[in-house]
């Protein structure tokens, strides 16, 4: 049966597969949850399920690289042509014309027909793209010094390990492709194995994903040290919403339909909770990547935050705790998305 790439495309951007990299802390707090999850339960299903998750990670990571490269004109049309013809891609005239009427991009397309099935896929089609070998330069890659009139380099956070590291997303690869297409049941896989599997994971892509986003600067690279204080400025700014939005609410409460100091307590609990649960899942990192990840994972926690307030003041609205209509209640919402935005 012959594929419909428009269907597939569209269908892909409803379920919001094709996500910004500003996404990529909200993925990895997801996959977190569930390896904690697994702690509670030991579940061998569940940890089968970890290799599906962090393949489907990578390879929306690698699908919205390919969209930034070709979508913002990073690279040339000829290396465009070059890509498609290693796969003999041509497109119809169905496709031409549903790209014309903008219902998805020349970078959607091209990332889209492209399959990730082990790292080496991904590596050919950003290496076509760059001209150049994107392993490679991801090794290669380094933090600028924090200081240009000191004579201070940041290590390369995968130079020591980076064979490590390749060696641990092949391995997670492999898993997914058995437990997907094979119905196995000696599976070499427990959680100890996919934590490590899991960690290696996390570096690579936090390496990437800073790697890859200074394709078009003409400035160098923020240090770890400059890129975990811009983190640190971020979470100061979402806690401080975060109290305004928790006031707002409590001052919305004119029937008195809930406890305002168990509210009030919830939130404090909840703050103690998330430091806890932040450095347990960043006690692996070296000091100089331990502040970026300290505060790019809490950051995740506290934009979900955002969120649950914001459905918190849908739900009591629907109570009719609060009056939707209102010019106040729809300030808060409209501040809410904006923070999340």
């Amino acid at each position: 049966m012959r594929r419909n790439i428009i269907e597939e495309i569209t269908d892909a951007k409803e379920r919001h597969s094709l996500f910004s990299s500003g996404n990529l802390p909200v993925k990895v707090r997801q996959i977190e949850e569930t390896i904690d999850n697994i702690e509670n339960n030991n579940s061998q299903e569940m940890i089968n399920f970890i290799p599906v998750q962090i393949v489907a990670l990578f390879q929306s990571h690698f699908r919205e690289v390919i969209i930034d490269l070709i979508d913002n004109e990073k690279v040339s049309l000829s290396e465009i042509e070059t890509l498609t013809k290693t796969k003999n891609i041509k497109f119809d005239v169905r496709t031409l014309k549903a790209l014309k009427e903008n219902k998805f991009t020349l970078g959607e397309l091209i990332s889209h027909l492209f399959s990730f099935n082990n790292l080496n896929d991904a590596n050919q089609v950003l290496s076509t793209l760059l001209k150049k070998d994107f392993l490679n330069e991801l090794k290669g890659f380094e933090y600028q010094k924090v200081n240009k009139d000191e004579n201070l380099n940041i290590e390369n956070i995968l130079k020591d390990k980076f064979g490590e590291i390749i060696k641990s997303l092949d391995e997670v690869f492999r898993l997914r492709n058995i437990i997907c297409h094979e119905y196995a049941f000696n599976i070499d896989l427990n959680l100890e194995k996919i934590k490590n599997l899991w960690k290696n994971s996390v570096l690579f892509l936090s390496h990437s994903s800073i790697y890859t986003s200074t394709f078009d600067d003409a400035t160098p690279p923020l240090s770890l040290q400059e890129l975990g204080e811009n983190s640190r400025k971020r979470n100061l700014s979402l806690s401080e919403e975060i109290d305004s939005i928790s006031e707002e609410i409590i001052s919305l409460n004119e029937k008195e339909t809930f406890d305002i100091e168990l509210f009030k307590s919830s939130i404090t609990k909840w703050r103690e909770y998330i430091d806890l649960k932040v450095n347990a899942s960043v006690g692996y990192l070296q000091n100089t990547e331990l502040d970026l990840f300290y505060y790019v994972f809490k950051n995740s926690e506290f934009e979900k935050k955002l969120e649950d307030l914001k459905e918190l003041l849908k739900r009591k609205s629907k109570e009719g705790l609060i009056d939707q209509n209102s010019p106040h209640f729809k300030m808060l919402i409209n501040h809410i998305e904006r923070e999340i935005s």
